[in-house]
């Protein structure tokens, strides 16, 4: 009597979740000047998170929108941008969004700008995952 085994081997692919937060005092953040690389599984990636203004100039304008774009170091390449625009009242509003095309390790980082300077100081905190 012949016996015939068959085996699948499942090999579970775990959630990669990174934290970040920021102070922006001026125009942009670069997490890579500042070391801050995020390891993530092939395919898209999400960032949650919040946002508020920290303190403003007595003649600030805006606010001016946030954008987070998030890079791959070795490449330079991007995989997209999600914005948000901080509230004028100080309150913390949320981050939310998608990026497409990760094709996974560990030297993805963000990106944080705004396109002019508006007089506020914004700060924030959140993930990235997939």
């Amino acid at each position: 009597m012949l016996v015939l085994f068959s085996f699948a081997m499942v090999v579970p692919t775990f959630a990669k979740t990174n934290y970040y937060d920021f102070t922006m005092e001026y125009r942009a953040v670069n997490g890579a000047d500042k070391k801050r690389f995020y390891e993530l599984n092939k395919g898209p990636a999400k960032i949650s998170g919040e946002q508020w203004e920290l303190s403003k100039l007595p003649n600030a304008n805006g606010p001016n929108t946030v954008y987070y774009e998030l890079r791959n170091k070795s490449t330079g390449k991007d995989y997209g941008t999600v914005t948000s625009r901080p509230r004028a009242d100080g309150k913390v509003n949320k981050v939310s969004g998608k990026y497409t095309g990760i094709g996974g390790g560990n030297k993805y980082y963000l990106f944080i700008y705004k396109i002019e300077r508006d007089g506020r100081t914004i700060t924030g905190k959140g993930k990235v995952s997939n």
